[in-house]
Order: structure tokens, then C-alpha cells, then sequence
């Protein structure tokens, strides 16, 4: 599983959980990341967590 994370500044925002289990599935997280980060002008960071 991933959380994605927006950092605006000093401030992070959690935007959701997913869960993964293939590369592509790991990719399509990583792929949303980028568009968040486009469409809000931010930064963003994907955390994985827990077991997958």
C-alpha cells in the first residue's frame, strides 16, 4: 500500500491510500502523484506503508 502525500510549504496533506500489488499498479500510483502535482502546484511524495 501508498499513501500520497501534497506538500504545500511546511504544511503536508495526506490525498489518499492505494493499494498496490504489480509494478504497473505501483506505477499508476506514482503516475496520479505526478498529475496531482501538476494540477495543484505542489509538491508531492508517495510514502509506502504497511505490507502489499
Amino acid at each position: 500500500m501508498a499513501e500520497i502525500w501534497m506538500v504545500f510549504g511546511a504544511e503536508e496533506y495526506k490525498y489518499g491510500t492505494y493499494r498496490f500489488v504489480t509494478r504497473a499498479e505501483k506505477n499508476r500510483v506514482n503516475d496520479l502523484a505526478m498529475q496531482i502535482r501538476k494540477e495543484r502546484g505542489c509538491e508531492t511524495y508517495v510514502k509506502e506503508i504497511g505490507e502489499y
